[in-house]
Order: structure tokens, then C-alpha cells, then sequence
């Protein structure tokens, strides 16, 4: 049995037991706690399960590294037989195991089980070394992930713009001095700021200097803060140590210098903050070259001028400041990294999820979008979170109470024009507010046209005939890509018609295309009567019917439809007609509704 110190933690004691009955962990010694705090063994691992036949399974030799809080903490694993160097994706090498000794990177969330214990970490060692020995470990291929910071700070929050742009700028300055707003925000006691202004350091007319085009006061109410200190901190994967920085030994003597060089800079004004910002630049892939900026911050601790004050004896003021007595005092409050949380709000980094698979640069893209109901509403806010270069609703009509139930308007809103309502809903945090203007779009056409020629692509979302022909007939928008979209009640049918630039085809052309691809049953299905005669059927010249059936949520799955599709037919370039016939069905024996494409036509 494994002897274990006195007064180590429940939780460790039972994980040492649970793991010495496995027959592929074998321990070596007895657990010993090591002056950080944790508790370390050396185990020998192999394979859960041994072969039948063949050669005898491999066998590695590996210490772990438990917390006092396990299974609440994570535990790690350093091997020493093979004593394997990992690659910087790897979780680099640390310094305070020894030079030949590296910690893995736990395994995933996913695949710990708190009554399994110290089994999962085992297991994951096992296959970890075995990947590195036959050269399968992360390719150079393979996108790459920023590693986690552990954050210690104060709880200060940085938000900060990087993303490619910003890379050939920091790598020209080197460092200087960021200015910051405060943000007004509840949830961070602790502080909330924004990075606003980039520059150089020891000037303040930098023509080099980067300022943030997001819109104030996105994230909450700002006022100027102050200066803090930035630096570029280089290419982790490329540089030493490989893995999260956690101490000041770990930047390189250049970035050291110019770290200092940035602090002492910032210090002298009265406006000032204890961090430090550091620009690092990283790749796509593990392969690449760096590519873009990733912002990390750091919480000083006893920043100000007089740490820059040289000793009036035995230094000279032209000195190196980390050899003076305060400085180095300083510099030991500081040793150990505190990071703060910081977040990159540049507009690659804002709209990365979004993954809309779209070659094209939304951000040049200039969309208006004619009649506001509830498919024009939904598309609407959707499109608000692509990115666009502008937006611009038109619609004269207002939000009713019987609009509610399927409209994207909130109950406030109710009297009011939808256009410009929907508008003030929707706030990116970059480039221009989408616009509303409240003209009727048949009885002040002429109007509307001013305003729409020049845009990229028109969505008209009317559902209305008269509109249709319009645009079908209007020269002006000879070189826009248009697209006609309209639902029938339930909505059990949803139509889109995607015409490109430059082709005269109309909406009543498309459809009558897109109904020689229909089955007989599915014409009658898409022309017969509802069943219900209250209800009208789009679309119909001036159908403006408050009560039709088409509750939220199917019509959210319809929308969802025709935004998928325009987007997957911009991504092929827009440069053919197409229309498509989509569908509500309930499926026998099943719950919910489901969606599909019932005919579809390219031309």
C-alpha cells in the first residue's frame, strides 16, 4: 500500500487508493508533497486492456502532480520515461520541473469522472505518449488555440481589439502606451475598461498611432481612465518557453527591455493604470507564420514614478532600471504573473462564431431591406450580427399589439414605425447603426429608390406584388442582387428567389420556373386553400393581414431557411439566379415541425 504524508486531503488519499487497485497503474514510493503544494508519485502506466497476443504492450513511466483540491483541481502528469520535450501545443516545457521534464495538458473535461479520480488522467498519459512516439500528436495543419491564462489579477476586465490588422502596427512600435476608457458595467466591481488608442512610446503626435472605430458606448456608458503600458510580446509558439507565461524570467531579455521601457513612459503621467498590456502574435495554424494579435493583461502591483527614480549612489541614471534597488523591488511583487481577463472585441474575433462559411467580405456589403414585418423583422436582427458594411430597413407601417406574437419589436415599441424601432434594436459594435426610415415602399417609391440605389443587395420581405414588379422594373437597381422572400400561413411553405446582378428575370418568372420542378402533389399542396377562410394567403397586393396563423417560432425556422440559403449563395460567388421552395411539415409519430427544401432551381 502507498504511504501518504500525514494530514494530506481526503480527496488526494482516495484518489491514490482508487488508482493503486487498477492493474494499469502501478506505483513507485510513496506520495510526497512538494513545496508547491501538491502531492507527487511515480507511476508506472500501460494499456487498460492487454492484447490477446502479439508483442507485449508499451509501458511508460510518468510522475503526477496532484492538487490539494483534487478532484476539484486539476491534476497533471510529467514523463520521465521517455523523457519526451513537447512541441508548444503540447503545453511546453516548465521550468519549475526541470529542464528534461514536461507537463501534459490534462485531458478533456469530457472525460473525467469524479468517482474514476486519478483513472482518467491516467488513461489520457497513457495515450498521450503513445501519440507522441508514433508521431501523432497536433499537426502542423491544425488550427491554433491560444493557450489559457490562469488569472490571478483583481478581477479587472480588458477589452481589446487585435485580429490581423493589428499586427504589422505593434510589430512596428514595439511599445509604448495605451489609453483606456472605463465602461460602465454592474458585473465587474472591479472595472471594466476598453482599449481606445494605441501609440508609440515618448510621443504625443504618433501619425503611426492606432485609434478603435468601434462605437462608443456599446458595452455600457465610458469615460477616459488612463495610460497603461504595452509591449509586444512576439510569437509564443515560436519563442521560449513554449507554453503560458508565468513568470517574469520567462520573457526574453528584449522584451524585458521593452517592457520597461514602455512602464517607464506611462509612469510619468498622472492618469495612469496598474497593467500592462502585451501584444503577442499568433498563427492560424500550428505551421504558420503569425498572423494576427492576441491582447493579454497584466495587474502590477506598485506601479508608479518613483520606481524610475535612480539610486543617487553606485548606479548611473543611464543605467539598465532593472538593476536599481526599487525597481527590483518592484519587479519581486510582480515576479509571478497576475493576468487579468482580456477579451478581443476586434470585429474577426466578434463575429468568429458566426462561422457563415461566406468567401465574400460581408463587411463591404451594403444591405437594405424592404418591409419589416415578421420575416423582414427576423432576417433583419440576423443580418445585424453578420457584420455588414450598413443596413437599412424600410417601412412605413406600425407595430400593432396583435404584432407581437411573430414580430422581433418589443411591447414598448407598439404605435411606433416598425423600420426605425427595428433599428434601434439592433447595435453592432462596429461599423455604421442600422438605419430605419419609415416611407411607404409603393405609394413613395421614388423615395425609397434614392435611397436604396447604390446598395449591394436588396431583400424585399413585402410580400407584396406591387414591390415585386417594382424592383423587377426599376434600372436603377439593374446592378444590385435582389432577393424576393415570402411565407404562407402556418408558414407551411416559404419561397426565395435570389436574382444576381445585371439579369432581368422577375419574381412571377422565378415561380413559374421553380413550379415545372413540382410534383403534382406538391402543386396542389402549394396552391390549395388553407382550410381556413380567415386567413389569407401571401402574396396578395397590400396584404397587411394582423391574424394570419404563423406563430414565432415556425417562422423563425423559415427565416432561419432563407438566410442560409442567400448566404450559401453568396459564398458561390451570386452569380446565377435561384429559387427555392422550402416546407413546415409534422412528420407521423414524431413531435415538432420540420423544415425542408421541397424544389429548387438554378439558372
Amino acid at each position: 500500500m502507498v504511504g501518504v504524508p500525514t494530514g494530506t486531503p481526503e480527496g488526494v488519499v482516495r484518489a491514490i487508493r482508487v488508482a493503486e487497485s487498477a492493474r494499469f497503474c502501478r506505483f513507485h514510493g510513496d506520495l510526497k508533497k512538494e513545496p508547491s503544494g501538491e502531492y507527487s508519485i511515480e507511476v508506472s502506466i500501460s494499456p487498460e486492456r492487454n492484447p490477446l497476443s502479439g508483442p507485449p504492450p508499451r509501458r511508460y513511466r510518468v510522475r503526477l502532480l496532484i492538487p490539494e483540491r483534487f478532484p476539484y483541481a486539476v491534476a497533471h502528469a510529467v514523463p520521465l520515461d521517455p523523457a519526451l520535450r513537447w512541441n508548444p501545443h503540447q503545453n511546453g516545457d516548465w521550468a519549475e520541473f526541470g529542464e528534461r521534464a514536461n507537463v501534459m495538458c490534462p485531458p478533456r473535461q469530457s472525460e473525467v469522472y469524479l468517482e474514476e479520480l486519478l483513472l482518467p488522467y491516467v488513461r489520457h498519459a497513457y495515450h498521450w505518449i503513445s501519440d507522441a512516439l508514433d508521431g501523432r500528436l497536433t499537426s502542423g495543419d491544425q488550427r491554433y488555440e491560444f493557450p489559457q491564462l490562469a488569472i490571478r489579477g483583481n478581477g479587472t476586465k480588458i477589452y481589446a481589439e487585435g485580429g490581423r490588422s493589428m499586427l504589422e502596427r505593434v510589430e512596428g512600435m514595439e511599445y509604448g502606451r495605451a489609453w483606456l476608457n472605463r465602461v460602465s458595467n454592474d458585473a465587474v466591481s472591479a472595472g471594466l475598461y476598453r482599449v481606445v488608442k494605441v501609440r508609440r512610446a515618448g510621443t504625443d503626435d504618433d501619425p503611426g498611432a492606432w485609434s478603435s472605430d468601434m462605437r462608443e458606448g456599446i458595452f455600457g456608458k465610458e469615460e477616459p481612465s488612463g495610460w497603461a503600458a504595452w509591449a509586444f510580446a512576439g510569437d509564443p509558439v515560436a519563442a521560449r518557453p513554449h507554453r503560458p507565461y508565468v513568470a517574469w524570467e520567462d520573457f526574453s531579455d528584449h522584451n524585458q527591455r521593452n517592457i520597461v521601457a514602455a512602464l517607464e513612459d506611462a509612469a510619468v503621467f498622472e492618469h495612469r493604470l496598474p497593467v500592462l498590456l502585451l501584444a503577442f502574435a499568433a498563427p492560424e495554424y500550428w505551421g504558420g507564420s503569425p498572423d494576427y494579435v492576441v491582447w493579454q493583461a497584466v495587474h502590477l502591483e506598485g506601479f508608479d514614478p518613483d520606481i524610475f527614480v535612480p539610486p543617487t549612489k553606485g548606479f548611473r541614471p543611464t543605467t539598465d532600471p532593472r538593476r536599481w534597488p526599487r525597481f527590483r523591488e518592484f519587479l519581486r511583487k510582480n515576479r509571478n504573473l497576475r493576468w487579468l481577463s482580456c477579451t478581443d472585441i476586434s470585429r474577426e474575433a466578434l463575429l468568429s462564431r458566426s462561422a457563415s462559411g461566406v468567401g465574400r467580405d460581408l463587411g463591404r456589403l451594403r444591405v437594405a431591406v424592404l418591409g419589416v414585418g415578421a420575416v423582414g423583422s427576423v432576417l433583419a436582427r440576423a443580418l445585424s450580427k453578420l457584420g455588414l458594411a450598413h443596413l437599412l430597413l424600410v417601412d412605413k407601417e406600425r407595430l400593432e399589439p396583435g404584432n407581437l406574437v411573430r414580430h422581433e419589436g418589443m411591447a414598448f415599441q407598439v404605435e411606433r414605425h416598425k423600420a426605425s424601432s427595428m433599428a434601434a434594436l439592433l447595435t453592432p459594435p462596429q461599423g455604421e447603426e442600422p438605419e430605419g426610415i419609415d416611407l411607404d415602399v409603393v405609394s413613395e417609391w421614388p423615395a425609397v429608390l434614392d435611397r436604396i440605389e447604390g446598395y449591394d443587395l436588396v431583400i424585399d420581405a413585402t410580400g407584396d406584388n406591387g414591390v415585386h414588379e417594382l424592383l423587377s422594373a426599376s434600372p436603377q437597381l439593374r446592378n444590385a442582387a435582389l432577393a424576393w422572400c415570402y411565407v404562407k400561413p402556418g408558414p407551411d411553405f416559404g419561397l426565395l428567389a435570389l436574382r444576381p446582378p445585371g439579369s432581368p428575370l422577375t419574381l412571377t418568372e422565378a415561380e413559374e420556373l421553380l413550379e415545372k420542378e413540382f410534383g403534382e402533389e406538391l402543386r396542389e399542396r402549394f396552391r390549395a386553400d388553407s382550410g381556413d377562410g380567415g386567413r389569407v394567403v401571401w402574396p396578395e397586393p397590400g396584404c397587411y393581414h394582423p391574424t394570419f396563423s404563423a406563430p414565432y417560432h415556425r417562422l423563425r425556422m423559415m427565416c432561419d431557411a432563407f438566410l442560409s440559403t442567400l448566404l450559401a449563395w453568396l459564398e458561390d460567388g451570386g452569380d446565377d439566379g435561384a429559387a427555392t421552395l422550402f416546407s413546415q411539415i409534422v412528420a407521423d409519430g414524431r413531435l415538432g415541425v420540420e423544415s425542408r427544401i421541397e424544389a429548387q432551381i438554378r439558372w
